[in-house]
């Protein structure tokens, strides 16, 4: 993604090792934060079952970087 310029992700399924559905890590969440000033929209499934998403900020709250993107 990155090699094509590419930086925004709209959805994202995590796969755990179980081949469940599952949250991105920290590592992984705080790297899709920083990719671009829109990525806390990134819808991410987090149950299949119920097809219950959540916003990448809702998963990383209180995002440090927040200004960084507010001063461009």
């Amino acid at each position: 993604m990155i090699t094509n310029g590419e930086s925004q992700i709209e959805k994202l399924v995590a796969i755990t090792p179980d081949g469940k559905v599952g949250s991105p890590c920290g590592a992984c969440r705080e790297y899709m934060m920083q990719l671009d000033k829109d990525s806390g929209e990134i819808e991410i499934l987090v149950d299949y079952e119920t097809r219950k998403t959540v916003r990448l900020k809702v998963l990383l709250p209180d995002w440090w970087g927040k200004p960084r993107f507010e001063e461009e």
